[in-house]
């Protein structure tokens, strides 16, 4: 498993080594349990995405600073098989991405592929705005660059906005 948490705001930094520290325990106990039941796992694909989505879930509620500061996280995990159907995982919360790309060298030219890119978590997304409208929420968006926008949270006097629709952490969000 290969993983970049980013941590911001006021603890972000507690909170994506909460996450660095943890998470790769999480996933592994809930695999282990999966690989040891393997023969009742008929739909295997389905149940370790269920535990990786489970496993982020599970990080965010307990998370060690009540909720203060988040973090972005891009995670691939690969799965290896005895067989040729390895598996490659992949899973982000916030506006961090991974790829997924192959590279071709030769002596006369070189590119890169991109085969799969995760989205970034943005408010300005259909159904995230809708998602966070439908939960009360508010977004901002720029009228200079459409593909900004922020999530506003106000209380009393008080505005923050953040720049991604999801994130580990921010719970006041």
């Amino acid at each position: 498993m290969l993983g970049v948490f980013d941590g911001h705001g006021r603890l972000g930094e507690v909170v994506s080594e909460y996450a660095v520290t943890t998470l790769p325990q999480l996933i592994s106990t809930k695999l282990g349990d999966i690989f040891k039941h393997k023969d009742e796992n008929k739909e295997e694909e389905e149940v370790i995405q269920r535990a990786i989505s489970e496993s982020f879930l599970e990080i965010d509620e307990t998370i060690p600073t009540a909720g203060v500061g988040g973090c972005t996280a891009s995670v691939v995990l690969h799965i290896p098989s005895s067989s040729s159907s390895s598996k490659i995982y992949i899973a982000n919360a916030g506006d961090s991405r991974s790829f997924i790309a192959t590279h071709y060298k030769s002596t006369s030219q070189s590119y890169t592929n991109i085969i799969y890119a995760t989205r970034e978590d943005k408010a300005h997304l259909s159904e995230e705005r809708t998602r966070i409208e439908q939960n009360g929420g508010t977004i901002l968006t720029y009228d200079d660059d459409e593909n900004d926008s922020r999530v506003l949270y106000t209380k009393g006097k008080y505005q923050m906005s953040l720049a991604m629709s999801r994130s580990i952490g921010d719970w006041e969000f």
